[in-house]
């Protein structure tokens, strides 16, 4: 059974001299050619536009219909992507016949009376060709593949570079309900005694007072810890779903949905820090974008907008969402210090950052323009009037929402 490397190289020729092409055909066969041998350029050009069809020819330069310039012409213009190694036969040896049938896609040309050793020898300069292309077609897409696979992971670290930032205060946050959910469970443990007493007729007045207390107390205490609990549990799930490596998929998005989940996701760093001025329409048009990858957008800019603010006397991010024409517009503006002009396009740029070191890894905004870029959207800074710097994302509507 033959191997792949042991099948014969695939030529086409188009040659309308009935004798010519079967002493082509008989020739080519010899030197271990599997031949297609075709008597029109139309016929070629079909032929060499198949997914599976031949990527060697050998077309003489005037036929009837569709002559070899014409092939080389329409095979070069529809067909970009694809390698090809295009030899043309022909009589003409003008110089400036020459380069017009190069520079119309021709990889080479066979001046007639040719010398079979002559066409043997460039034919096999065009298999060579034609392996060298293959393996450098292969090595890009193995680079691409790499580079996808790269900046995916750059994406979840940054992610968990932001969940880094939040963690001290989403465990105060997780901190507070369990702690009144610990005191109400005392609570119940330390009359719990009684109501036993109560309920098996030993108990004295006492108990029957710390009983009738607890019964009239449960509804609040258990209240408060389900209220502690529900908490808790979309505080550990919002940072779950945050944390996922897995890629979610572009589907409609409700853009006030997600600032509202990374505004919960960051209340832990703002609350008490800053007075964010937040207040949504009712109601926005659905954009397509990856849910996760834009709550992550915003999460960087929130975030990027408290550390700024740490040395302001006035800390305030005002955050705005409104529709502009065919687009969904989304501003964070604050109070701190502003971006210098020179500046303003350097901050985009990975491994860039004006934070101090070990606090900014340089790649959150680079990132987040990546991701907005992914949506078909945009991300910039704007110059903020007065103090402060201002980032507007701007996201395409599609044309039904």
């Amino acid at each position: 059974m033959k191997t792949p490397t042991d099948q014969k190289p695939r030529i086409c020729i188009a040659e309308d001299d009935n004798i010519s092409r079967m002493l082509l055909t008989n020739m080519l066969t010899k030197w271990g050619y599997d031949v297609l041998a075709l008597s029109d350029g139309q016929a070629a050009f079909e032929a060499l536009s198949e997914d599976e069809g031949p990527r060697l020819a050998l077309l003489d330069w005037v036929m009837p219909g569709m002559d070899g310039i014409t092939t080389c012409q329409r095979l070069r213009t529809e067909f970009p992507r694809r390698t090809y190694y295009l030899l043309l036969v022909t009589s003409k040896t003008d110089d400036e016949d020459i380069v017009s049938a190069l520079r119309s896609g021709a990889d080479d040309f066979v001046a007639k009376p040719y010398s079979p050793h002559v066409l043997q020898a460039r034919l096999e300069v065009g298999l060579r060709t034609l392996a060298l292309q293959k393996s450098l077609a292969e090595y890009a897409n193995r680079m691409e593949t790499l580079a996808a696979d790269r900046a995916a992971q750059l994406v979840h670290a940054d992610r968990m570079s932001s969940l880094g930032i939040l963690s001290a205060s989403v465990a105060h946050e997780i901190n507070n309900p369990a702690s009144f959910i610990s005191v109400n469970v005392q609570t119940l443990r330390s009359s719990w005694p009684s109501v036993q007493r109560v309920l098996s007729g030993e108990g004295a007045d006492l108990d029957r007072k710390r009983a009738a207390a607890l019964a009239v107390e449960m509804p609040d205490l258990l209240s408060e810890m389900e209220e502690g609990v529900t908490r808790i549990r979309r505080i550990t799930s919002e940072l779950r779903a945050f944390s996922r490596t897995d890629t979610s998929e572009v589907s409609p998005v409700d853009v006030i949905a997600c600032m509202n989940k990374a505004l919960r996701m960051c209340s832990a760093r703002t609350k008490g820090f800053v007075q964010v001025r937040y207040s949504p329409p009712e109601s926005l048009p659905m954009v397509l974008a990856d849910a996760l990858k834009l709550e992550q957008v915003f999460v960087n800019l929130i975030l990027n907008a408290s550390d700024a603010m740490e040395d302001s006397p006035v800390r305030q991010l005002e955050i705005t969402l409104a529709r502009v024409a065919d687009t969904l517009q989304v501003r964070l503006q604050d109070t701190g210090p502003g971006v210098p002009p020179e500046k303003t396009e350097s901050i985009f740029q990975p491994l860039f950052t004006t934070k101090p070191i070990g606090k900014g890894t340089g790649l959150g905004l680079h990132i987040s323009r990546n991701l907005v870029e992914e949506c078909k959207g945009t991300l910039d800074l704007l110059q903020a009037p007065g103090m402060g710097a201002c980032f507007e994302v701007v996201l395409p509507i599609p044309p039904d929402a």
